[in-house]
């Protein structure tokens, strides 16, 4: 269980809760935990860099706190409790590592790209260096304090690339937005000649049976009863496009799934929404020739050829 098996990082004690992620399971680490793993890295980073490999007798005395996420969990440790559980990243000698808590899944490269095993080791101080911040102040307003207080730890420590959560989201969003609205014009554009396909098939079908509906009016059929005849038929008509164009949505969802963000190709929510919009505008496309029906007038409509 090593190296693209799982993604590591290294995380100071209070990263999830400004990132917001839950700890479901155990705990988080503590500054304790920080120092062991600073301790750690400072006797075996020397050995590494000489191209040696530390002696088994040192690794396999080590074991390391480290978090894992659930997507870990349910890979490796299914129906087991993962507390406690030990394992070695980077190589299979060690150091060890022992599970100590469970955290929430995130998504760490897209929002469409689905969780995968993730493991937190404590923060060691070494490498390239993120900061999070978690405020009730505007962001970009926390941005010259920020600065200052890594000024008074490290006046060397340069600070780039500022951002909101909401601007790396819109980052990783900007495809999926620009795909969606594509589908969304097609989706208008459909909608649209739908309308008027149900409104021109009625109104040929209308005239078609003028001197029906003539012959119907002057036995007694009243506005009401042809207004209803026309909806009948009309709505008949649509609703087994609409049956038809179920089955052709749910199909379609499932190939275009990958640019859905937190919906399910067949939610129901959507499926509802959609189902009544449908339906308002077939049936304002039949209203409108129904309409035209019901005002013939039944001497007109028993001449008519």
């Amino acid at each position: 269980m090593s190296g693209p098996l799982v993604e590591t990082h290294s995380v100071s004690p209070d990263y999830f809760r400004a990132m917001g992620i839950p700890l479901l399971q155990g705990r988080t680490f503590t500054p304790q935990d920080a120092n062991k793993e600073l301790e750690v890295d400072q006797r075996l980073s020397p050995i590494y860099k000489s191209g040696g490999k530390p002696a088994p007798e040192l690794t396999n005395s080590i074991a390391l706190p480290v978090v894992v996420n659930e997507a870990m969990v349910r890979q490796f440790w299914p129906d087991q409790n993962p507390i406690g559980q030990m394992f070695a990243w980077g190589s299979k000698d060690g150091p060890w590592h022992e599970v100590i808590g469970v955290t929430g899944d995130v998504k760490q490269w897209s929002i469409t790209h689905a969780p995968v095993p993730e493991a937190y080791g404590a923060f060691s101080a070494s490498g390239y260096l993120y900061v999070v911040v978690r405020t009730s102040k505007p962001s970009m307003n926390v941005t010259p304090e920020v600065r200052h207080a890594l000024g008074q730890i490290d006046s060397s420590l340069p600070l780039f690339s500022v951002r909101t959560m909401n601007e790396v989201i819109a980052q990783h969003a900007s495809g999926q937005q620009f795909l969606a609205l594509l589908v969304s014009l097609f989706s208008v554009l459909a909608l649209l000649l739908a309308s008027v396909g149900i409104y021109g098939v009625l109104s040929y079908l209308v005239t078609q049976r003028t001197r029906e509906i003539g012959i119907r009016m002057s036995l007694g059929a009243s506005r009401g009863n042809v207004l209803a005849l026309v909806l009948r038929h009309g709505m008949r008509l649509a609703g087994l496009g609409f049956a038809a164009g179920m089955i052709g949505a749910l199909v379609a969802g499932r190939l275009l799934s990958g640019l859905l963000h937190e919906i399910h190709p067949s939610d129901p929510v959507t499926i509802l929404l959609v189902a009544f919009g449908l339906a308002l505008v077939s049936l304002l496309a039949c209203y409108l020739p129904a309409r035209r029906a019901a005002k013939v007038d039944p001497i007109v409509a028993l001449r008519y050829e």
